[in-house]
């Protein structure tokens, strides 16, 4: 059997459809609880290093980030990992 090397093995050994599925479910929430200006603007925030973000742009990611429902994307992520041990 040939060897596979170590990174390789660590890639395979990633559990993918999991990592599919919580991108999946960010999306949902992030769909169903933003405006499309929103998403676009947020998009546009991300993008650009922390660093590189002025205050007026920290207040509009801050403002942009609180009308996402994280508690439903926690309790539905926290399902997720769930899943993954039973």
């Amino acid at each position: 059997m040939p060897r596979v090397p170590g990174r390789m093995s660590r890639v395979r050994s990633i559990p993918w459809l999991l990592v599919l599925r919580a991108a999946q479910l960010v999306w949902v929430h992030l769909r169903d609880d933003l405006s499309q200006q929103d998403r676009r603007r947020l998009g546009a925030l991300v993008r650009k290093p922390p660093h590189r973000l002025s205050a007026q742009e920290r207040a509009d990611l801050r403002a942009i980030v609180r009308k996402v429902d994280l508690a439903g994307l926690g309790r539905d992520l926290a399902l997720l990992r769930s899943m993954r041990r039973g």
